[in-house]
């Protein structure tokens, strides 16, 4: 687990692509995905009610329940994610390329 720390935020990407390669099948059945990620994507702050957004999220539980497994070998999500392949300068190009003000990419 020392690639947290050593490689930043590239081995992180990988670990997430692993764990949704794994769960691909599941994730591409759902019906409801596309609401979920609208619901993800949604800001509460904008609608001013967090506890209406944590509501309509938590719906999504048993859904993410019946399409996402936990993997029991946490081992060898780290070693498929070391052979994950993931251009590591691109990654920290849009990780230094992020306007936090205006909330998009700001590539050169």
């Amino acid at each position: 687990m020392d690639e947290f720390f050593t490689t930043s935020w590239t081995f992180f990407y990988k670990f997430a692509l692993c764990l949704l390669r794994r769960n691909q099948k599941g994730i591409l059945r759902s019906t409801e995905l596309a609401e979920m990620i609208s619901t993800i994507k949604s800001d509460p702050t904008e609608e001013g009610d967090y506890i209406n957004w944590g509501m309509r999220m938590l719906r999504f539980v048993p859904v993410l329940r019946e399409m996402v497994s936990i993997p029991t070998d946490w081992n060898a999500v780290v070693r498929d994610s070391r052979k994950e392949k993931l251009n590591e300068g691109y990654v920290n190009l849009l990780l230094n390329s992020y306007d936090l003000e205006h909330m998009r990419f700001q590539l050169k």
